[in-house]
């Protein structure tokens, strides 16, 4: 028989909720992927893996810091390979978990003109920006950050960035 002093007392253990590893589901402009399960007291983690139809016609875009599906919540912490590829933007906000480009996560988009980069990058891929046309003024963190940004951004062979 349970003691009066813990009669009542629901421990709280973790379940694991919401879709599963490679599950794939759509919130506002993104297709997201969940590369880590969410629990009923932690995020899970998601990865953008391409727009929808209203997102690939956006004027701009800003990855959020987490994504829900009903309501669950996790951390969007990547972006995926082609992910915003032929996307219309002018302007692409990645949030501060993003700090790795892959390759032609921003191929084609033809008018961005614009990049926002919360973190200091550690990996840009080869051919993340082909197909872009316009210089591309980078943002975001402190100068410092901007400028090793930019100079890793150049590397992936897209040379028009400022």
């Amino acid at each position: 028989t349970a003691s009066a002093a813990t009669a009542g007392v629901v421990t709280a253990s973790s379940v694991k909720v919401g879709p599963k590893v490679n599950a794939t589901f759509t919130s506002g402009n993104y297709k997201y992927k969940v590369t880590k399960m969410a629990t009923t007291t932690k995020k899970g983690t998601v990865k953008v893996i391409g727009l929808t139809k209203k997102g690939a016609k956006a004027k701009k875009l800003t990855v959020a810091d987490t994504a829900k599906k009903g309501t669950v919540k996790y951390t969007v912490s990547a972006i995926d390979k082609k992910a915003f590829k032929g996307a219309k933007a002018t302007a692409i906000t990645l949030n501060k978990k993003i700090t790795s480009i892959p390759s032609a996560a921003f191929a084609n988009c033809k008018k961005l003109n614009k990049l926002t980069v919360k973190a200091k990058l550690k990996k840009v891929t080869k051919g993340a920006f082909k197909g872009c046309k316009k210089k591309i003024t980078v943002k975001g963190a402190s100068a410092k950050v901007r400028k090793a940004n930019v100079k890793l951004l150049k590397k992936s062979g897209y040379k028009k960035f400022k």
